[in-house]
């Protein structure tokens, strides 16, 4: 599986790539990146309170990097991925649309348009 986010982080053009488990890209985005990682060891990432959550090694689950990407740079979005839908982001079939990507989904989520 892999992730390519695209954006500006600290005042500056850069990218980032999640693949499998292993980051790469801006060195700077990435230090935060696993910096963070490290510090939320034995805490809960999560993106919906009722899961799925990580509570270690958080960069081996794409979805709590993306939420970690997301806290540390807002203004990065992601431009690819080839992750299978969460099973709570099919929930939303239900009520409407399916969302077409994950910065979709989490918009909707958070009611931001």
């Amino acid at each position: 599986m892999f992730i390519k986010w695209r954006g500006e982080y600290a005042g500056r053009e850069c990218r980032l790539r999640w693949e499998d488990g292993n980051v790469s890209g801006d060195v700077v985005l990435m230090a935060a990146l696993i910096a963070e990682a490290a510090a939320g060891e034995g805490l809960y990432v999560f993106h919906n309170p009722t899961g799925p959550y990580t509570t270690h090694d958080h960069l081996a689950n794409p979805y709590s990097t993306m939420v970690m990407v997301r806290g540390l740079a807002p203004l990065m979005q992601n431009v690819a991925d080839d992750l299978p839908p969460r099973a709570d982001a099919r929930l939303d079939t239900l009520f409407g649309r399916h969302p077409d990507s994950w910065d979709e989904y989490v918009r909707r989520s958070n009611n931001v348009q």
